[in-house]
């Protein structure tokens, strides 16, 4: 059995969007053709265009545990000279990367050669920026709105 819960640190997310989200999580798990659905039938609430657009983006960031980074997103090639001391993790999780063929050397920079899960944005932004990175920040989108600008609505 599985199931999808929704939460909001902030209270951003209102019995709308959750309808709207929960619309769309059943219209993509009958397409999926992989589960049985015990409750088939969805809401699917109407929302301004704004509000979709924002929940789209929510579900498209979605993952059971994290924040994914996409196969042929790029990462600087070294990283910074504090990393070792006040960031650990990124030197040991890109030398992983490195040796294992997640990440491999293109020009100047690393490029992903797979889908990679991180468990948040920060976690990834400080892999792909070589040591410490706030996620909410770091992370923008085609518009140049950042992740915070987005949670934020």
């Amino acid at each position: 059995m599985s199931a999808i819960t929704f939460l909001s640190k902030d209270e951003n997310l209102t019995k709308s969007h959750i309808r709207f989200l929960e619309g769309r999580v059943l219209d993509e798990a009958k397409a999926a053709g992989r589960f049985t659905l015990d409750n088939s039938t969805a809401s699917g609430a109407k929302l301004p265009e704004a509000d979709r657009h924002d929940m789209e983006e929510f579900l498209d960031q979605r993952t059971p545990t994290g924040f994914v980074v996409f196969k042929g997103s790029h990462a600087v090639a070294a990283h910074r000279p504090t990393a070792p001391q006040y960031a650990p993790f990124v030197v040991s999780t890109r030398d992983t990367f490195v040796k294992d063929g997640t990440l491999k050397k293109e020009g100047d920079r690393l490029v992903f050669t797979r889908d990679v899960e991180f468990s948040s944005p920060s976690a990834a932004a400080a892999v792909v920026h070589g040591g410490t990175a706030n996620g909410l920040t770091a992370w923008k989108d085609k518009a140049g709105r950042t992740l915070k600008e987005i949670e934020d609505g």
